[in-house]
């Protein structure tokens, strides 16, 4: 797949070179790539870090292992390094820090040890609207064998201020980049997220708008969110031994996400992640992390190698009508009573299709 592109106007005063570090001006294809850095390369740019599977082989066209889009000089433009100075050190984070941005703003982790700026050694505080920091004038009074870590000259910034000597961006991208923060900084440092496992008649409630906590996304876009539907789950809770629910929660215990697990008979002893429903984009990756953990086959390997996946129940739960709308298991075939994500040229009367929704 190559990538298609937006227009994006911008004035670039120097064209950057062959090997030169760059950084994206735009979002490609909807992907957050804004504000990450790469290396020009002559046939695209080669990012820093891998921040997206989406962007990590191009259907063969390039591979590596951090991602790549194809050059467009209109998407990108020379990073300034903003180079060591009197004011100036290099830009250093702590593995706490670190761990927080990776959801929220994984582009910071970009410009960590290449980037000069007179505020480093960066940690967090006991305040989602904080960092803690080591101006570069104090870090050059530090004496011998002194922790810049833990040195008394340390003090904290307003996360915003801090974004601001590194991105060049309007005040209401750094408002919503200072949101991002408090709600990665809630998910890491509060330890709120954590994954929990429905089944049975536990998994009902989850479906419903009722329990799910603010935003948008696909979670509240779902077509099982209403009362109604509830009557379509027998499918679900009466089938704990191969049906499961992944979910995660607020501090106030509203839903963030959700995704079912399966546990399939083919390809044997393997377990499926289904689609995610999440109140947002960041949620989203918190699940596939999850995934990658536990070993589960998610929809982007399934979908990449084309695989076959069977789950036998061992009876028949009847027509669409009586069913849950299903994101990969849309097939129920009656002689074997076994769900799968492959159209095998049955005949009418043959299978079910789970297509059907409130």
């Amino acid at each position: 797949m190559i990538l298609s592109y937006k227009l994006f106007e911008n004035t670039i005063n120097k064209k950057p070179e062959i090997g030169e570090l760059v950084i994206c001006v735009g979002d490609v294809d909807n992907l957050s790539t804004h504000n990450h850095i790469g290396i020009l390369r002559k046939n695209g740019v080669q990012f820093l870090n891998r921040f997206s599977d989406k962007l990590h082989d191009l259907d063969g066209e390039i591979s590596n292992n951090n991602g790549w889009f194809i050059k467009n000089m209109e998407w990108v433009k020379s990073f300034n390094m903003n180079k060591v100075s009197n004011n100036n050190i290099h830009l250093l984070y702590s593995n706490r820090f670190r761990d927080v941005v990776f959801y929220g703003l994984n582009f910071l982790i970009d410009y960590e040890k290449i980037f000069f700026t007179d505020a480093s050694y960066i940690d967090l505080t006991n305040r989602n609207d904080t960092v803690s920091c080591l101006m570069a004038k104090d870090y050059l009074r530090l004496e011998n064998g002194e922790d810049p870590w833990t040195s008394s000259m340390r003090q904290n910034l307003r996360i915003g201020r801090f974004l601001k000597k590194i991105i060049d961006d309007d005040d209401d991208v750094i408002e919503d980049f200072i949101n991002d923060y408090k709600f990665s900084y809630s998910l890491k440092k509060e330890n709120f997220g954590r994954f929990k496992i429905a089944k049975g008649i536990n998994m009902a409630k989850w479906f419903l708008a009722l329990f799910y906590a603010e935003g948008g996304g696909t979670l509240h876009a779902s077509c099982m969110r209403h009362v109604k539907s509830q009557r379509r789950l027998p499918i679900y809770v009466n089938n704990a031994n191969k049906i499961k629910m992944v979910y995660l929660t607020d501090p106030e215990g509203k839903l963030l996400g959700r995704a079912l697990l399966w546990k399939l008979d083919e390809p044997e002893g393997m377990t499926y992640m289904d689609r995610i429903y999440s109140a947002d984009d960041y949620i989203e990756k918190l699940f596939m992390d999850y995934a990658r953990k536990k070993g589960f086959l998610t929809r982007t390997e399934v979908d990449k190698k084309n695989m076959t996946l069977i789950v036998r129940l061992g009876k028949d739960f009847g027509p669409p009508n009586l069913n849950p709308f299903m994101d990969t298991f849309k097939y129920f075939v009656k002689n074997g009573a076994y769900l799968t994500n492959k159209f095998r040229n049955y005949k009418q009367g043959e299978f079910w299709e789970y297509v059907d929704h409130d």
